[in-house]
């Protein structure tokens, strides 16, 4: 979902990811533990975060919420 959600936002939105695996420290930081969390930032402010999303409007939903896109 989240990648399909990044294609088809391309311009509009950056998506980046990490392995919590292979990068714990950020994961921690973030207070990330469950797979997929959301963390949207704006000027390296956190805005919010969305756990677990269940589908692409869910994440739309979330954008809107913060964003008002």
């Amino acid at each position: 979902i989240v990648d399909e959600f990044a294609q088809e936002n391309q311009g509009r939105v950056k998506v980046g990811k990490i392995n919590i695996d292979e990068e714990p420290d950020i994961a921690s930081r973030e207070g990330v533990e469950v797979v997929p969390t959301l963390v949207l930032y704006q000027e390296g402010k956190t805005l919010g975060t969305l756990v677990a999303p269940e589908s692409k409007a869910a994440i739309d939903v979330f954008l809107q919420e913060h964003l008002g896109q």
